[in-house]
């Protein structure tokens, strides 16, 4: 298999334990991002994730919560995925929170208390 490492990672501040950074990644596979810190005698306690692929998700954007993506959005996954027909659906204003998803259905999750992969 490919060998996991950050495309990019920069010094985002913080002093002593309370370190932050900023990574890119090309592939989220399991805990990737903690597993790549712990090789080099890291601790992650939190991951904040702000971008997928090429959308950039909404500052405090909460976990649970979702957003209807714009239509350049859409059409950009779409072509990623293959995609290039538009069917009308996933049109509306980028960002604007519509609903939670079903709290039940997350219960055991085990991703700790931040956001991200």
């Amino acid at each position: 298999g490919q060998t996991a490492s950050f495309k990019s990672i920069e010094d985002g501040g913080g002093e002593g334990a309370n370190r932050w950074y900023r990574v890119v990644i090309t592939e989220g596979r399991n805990r990737e991002v903690r597993k790549l810190f712990e090789a080099v005698g890291m601790v992650v306690s939190r991951l904040i994730r702000i971008r997928y692929g090429t959308v950039v998700l909404p500052r405090g954007l909460k976990r649970g919560v979702w957003v209807e993506l714009g239509d350049d959005d859409v059409r950009v996954i779409r072509r990623l995925a293959g995609h290039s027909s538009h069917n009308g659906q996933g049109q509306g204003q980028s960002a604007q929170p519509l609903g939670r998803k079903d709290r039940n259905k997350r219960r055991g999750d085990d991703r700790g208390a931040g956001s991200g992969p």
